[in-house]
């Protein structure tokens, strides 16, 4: 179980790695591949649901919307399909709108936190602007901040990988030492509860020769 284990997470951690040097060679494949694959599994899931509508009866499919449910993701994944390019100079806008709010928050937290006379209002206020300059570009720029993005992905997932393995690796040999020194350990306490049994029984065969 715990060799099955070991093979598993290493097997994932190279899967990681081999997934990061792709995006980081292949940008901008890689992205209209994910694209596409996702707008698949979008077809796949809208056509199950037109399917299950026109398979049930009148009165079971009356209150429910399992038509307009599989045509609007129909139409979302004919869409991605079809705009793949503009879907993913949106992904970097997505995010630089999701990190412009998270700047904006942070920016009220140390504004709040220098009207509550706290010391370290400073460094949120940093990262707070840094944020929001972050969010700019991503806003301004999502093409090339597409490609960007899409490398420091794949890097993460190297990084991911790489420290898994070396993770497992040392944490696998310091496990090793480990039952070496319990094995070693037990066997200690095993001979110090034979010797007095030892010596106890000697001591009675003494006895019993001395007797005779």
């Amino acid at each position: 179980m715990e060799k099955r284990m070991k093979v598993s997470s290493s097997l994932l951690s190279v899967l990681c790695i081999l997934l990061g040097i792709i995006l980081v060679a292949f940008p901008d494949t890689t992205m209209i591949t994910i694209c596409y694959i996702f707008a698949g599994c979008l077809l796949l899931v809208g056509l199950y649901y037109v399917v299950a509508y026109f398979r049930k009866d009148l009165m079971e499919a009356y209150y429910q919307y399992d038509l307009v449910i599989g045509m609007v993701i129909l139409v979302i994944g004919i869409c991605i399909i079809w705009k793949v390019d503009a879907v993913i100079s949106m992904i970097p806008m997505f995010m630089g709108i999701v990190v412009f709010a998270n700047g904006i928050v942070k920016l009220q937290h140390s504004i709040d936190l220098k009207r509550a006379n706290f010391s370290g209002w400073v460094y949120v206020l940093i990262f707070a602007l840094l944020c929001i300059a972050i969010s700019i570009v991503l806003l301004l720029e999502p093409k090339s901040m597409a490609e960007i993005f899409t490398r420091l992905v794949g890097i993460g997932f190297v990084f991911g990988g790489v420290t898994d393995l070396i993770t497992m690796f040392f944490l696998t040999k310091q496990i090793k030492v480990l039952k070496r020194a319990r094995e070693e350990a037990e066997a200690i306490d095993v001979e110090a509860k034979e010797e007095p049994e030892e010596k106890e029984t000697e001591q009675q065969e003494g006895e019993s020769q001395v007797e005779k």
